[in-house]
């Protein structure tokens, strides 16, 4: 007689817990990172109801629902909620399709997607005055000038792509790379002033021996690697701030400034929207769009003069003027 033997299924916490390892030791960092807070935030949840066990087939609508309430209730964000939901759901759906489980489909009636982005883009002058802010002998500002200065010159690099760049990925007068996010091949153009940057890092002893082309990773491989790129994140936007200050810009400046305004700007000098997502290394036009301002009202006027002026040479327009003179 055969026997049948079924794959005992683990609790959601014990679940997590382990793709969370494995996920770390396959080097995707920032998901085990998503995994790590929904797991908290879960944790959280079920204290707070009493709930000491949560079992796969004990996550249906009601209780997700009931999670979706709670986080409300903590005053999270509709993005924060949505980002929650989506690596609980993930977390979900990989569970249900390794141990055959029935799919109560909870997160149908939950929001998973994000509310679009606004847009953190800034003027040309904002850029200018930030570029030439007086910082004296600061070294952390001058490292958070160059990074984003850097950034602005190649095409809005993100600041995760510039803490893990190799003085290997650079290759004569290209910068070689993928992008730490999505694995797209970017190759950028070195301008003069981006090679003076470079330059300035390159020829530190402090930091010779370093794989990396800026001093934020320094040494590190793997876990570590991404620790030190979270605090050099942190560590960045603090510094921004201080050099908006210094600038005298108002705008709040952060990592995401850089390359949402090359993006806007590039949009403003009549760069189309398909050039502007593959500089940006963007799988998708509806991402871009995001990321650029509307275009500036004198493009709009201008674009409306110059239809105008196409009706002018119609005989409709000149019926039009002709009946206005008569009734004058």
């Amino acid at each position: 007689m055969n026997k049948t033997f079924s794959i005992p299924t683990p609790t959601f916490v014990e679940y997590t817990e382990s793709q969370i390892t494995e996920l770390k030791l396959s080097g995707r960092f920032s998901t085990a990172d998503n995994y790590s807070t929904v797991l908290t935030s879960v944790k959280s949840f079920l204290r707070c109801t009493g709930h000491p066990v949560l079992l796969f087939r004990e996550i249906d609508n009601r209780l997700i629902q009931a999670y979706n309430q709670w986080l409300y209730r903590r005053k999270d964000v509709r993005n924060s909620v949505a980002c929650y939901n989506r690596n609980f759901r993930a977390i979900y759906n990989r569970a249900v399709k390794t141990f055959g489980l029935e799919d109560n489909r909870p997160f149908d009636s939950v929001c998973t997607g994000e509310e679009k982005s606004v847009s953190r883009a800034v003027d040309e002058s904002v850029i200018i005055k930030i570029i030439n802010a007086d910082i004296k002998e600061d070294r952390c500002l001058l490292l958070a000038r160059d990074l984003f200065t850097f950034s602005y010159l190649c095409r809005g690099m993100p600041f995760v792509d510039m803490a893990y760049l190799r003085k290997s990925d650079v290759t004569g007068d290209y910068i070689i790379y993928k992008r730490h996010k999505t694995q797209v091949l970017m190759k950028v153009r070195i301008e003069p002033e981006a090679r003076r940057i470079m330059n300035r890092y390159l020829d530190m002893k402090k930091y010779r021996d370093s794989p990396y082309l800026f001093p934020i990773l320094k040494n590190s491989e793997g876990e570590d690697a991404h620790k030190k790129y979270r605090s050099g994140l942190t560590t960045y936007n603090r510094n921004l701030k201080r050099l908006a200050a210094t600038a005298g810009v108002k705008e709040t400046i952060s990592s995401y400034v850089a390359r949402h305004s090359w993006a806007s700007i590039a949009y403003n000098s009549d760069i189309s929207i398909g050039v502007i997502k593959d500089s940006l290394g963007h799988t998708s036009e509806i991402t871009t769009r995001t990321y650029v301002c509307g275009i500036k009202q004198e493009k709009l006027d201008d674009a409306n003069h110059r239809m105008a002026r196409i009706c002018q040479k119609s005989r409709l327009f000149r019926i039009i003027k002709l009946c206005t003179k008569l009734n004058n």
